[in-house]
């Protein structure tokens, strides 16, 4: 991940992935091999002085794309339709109200993408953002230098 500290963002992504996916964090950390629970002591041993607060981010996030995609994936079961055949019925009114929005309708009028790897890139790209932005927080290390201070 680009200017994510490398001492929280692989394990960090890991814990994430395995929140939304619903598997056990404490797998998650034994195939990281370098946090050995979640949580305070967890982000702690990152270097976050304040660790609640990088795990109060880190959670909102993941829950809340959890949720949203949960939310996502019930609506698209109760129509009775695939996921791909739901999004091509809904394109329609999707291109209509992006027309006059050039950028917009360009990215309507390209060929449907597979959703599950649309909200799996959508996951990780949010993730990657979050990680950078926590990597702000570090304190600058005096052994790696990959840290940056806060602005």
């Amino acid at each position: 991940m680009r200017n994510t500290s490398s001492r929280l963002a692989p394990c960090t992504a890991k814990l994430a992935i395995s929140a939304r996916s619903g598997s056990a964090a404490s797998s998650s950390a034994r195939t990281c091999g370098a946090l050995p629970s979640v949580g305070t002591p967890s982000v702690r041993l990152a270097g976050f002085p304040d660790p609640g607060g990088a795990i109060d981010v880190l959670l909102s996030y993941v829950i809340g794309m959890s949720t949203t995609e949960a939310a996502w994936l019930t609506t698209v079961a109760r129509s009775g339709e695939t996921e791909a055949a739901f999004i091509a019925r809904l394109m329609p009114a999707a291109q209509q109200a992006a027309a006059g929005y050039d950028h917009l309708s360009e990215s309507y009028a390209a060929p449907l993408p597979d959703p599950a790897e649309v909200r799996d890139t959508k996951f990780a790209n949010g993730l990657e953002i979050v990680l950078d932005g926590l990597a702000l927080r570090l304190p600058r290390s005096r052994h790696s230098g990959t840290a940056r201070t806060t602005p």
